[in-house]
């Protein structure tokens, strides 16, 4: 089973992965996307690969809800956030869910879930460019080789 977010075409069975070690965290069918959470765009049900600090040092109240640091089990990246306490439950607030850096995950496309779920991903901003390559001064084996014809090797100043 498949479905489209975006101009993308993403299959249920799919994994999402850590974008730093591209370690799997989850699974698409745990995912719950929401455009209108313009701060974490849906939650996770489930998620694995993850550690979850039993730390008060590791925890943050936000609006009376305790949420505890999710990092990825490989790379030991801040993915996101476990809710373990809610002061006023609700069908979106629900303890156990995990709210993640849409950020720091992504697709095995290679698309993150934020670029998904908000674009951006095949967005790109004009070239401001002032000169092009004609207007280079030199060649290219001038500014790059020596003499002898190796790569040449420029000091810079600190």
């Amino acid at each position: 089973m498949s479905f489209i977010i975006g101009n993308h075409l993403i299959n249920v069975r799919g994994c999402i992965l850590c974008c730093f070690c591209e370690s799997r965290v989850s699974f698409i069918e745990h995912y719950v996307p929401n455009a209108q959470d313009l701060v974490y765009g849906g939650y996770f049900n489930k998620v694995f690969h993850v550690v979850v600090p039993n730390n008060v040092n590791y925890r943050r109240v936000v609006d009376g809800n305790t949420l505890a640091n999710v990092y990825c089990i490989n790379c030991r990246i801040l993915l996101g956030w476990e809710l373990i306490a809610v002061a006023q439950p609700s069908q979106y607030y629900v303890v156990g869910r995990f709210f993640m850096r849409l950020k720091q995950i992504m697709y095995l496309s290679g698309v993150t879930l934020h670029d998904s779920l908000f674009g951006g991903a095949n967005e790109q901003a004009p070239n401001q460019q002032d000169g092009g390559a004609i207007d280079q001064v030199g060649g290219v084996n001038e500014q790059n080789h020596d003499e002898d014809g190796r790569a040449s090797m420029k000091q810079w100043k600190m």
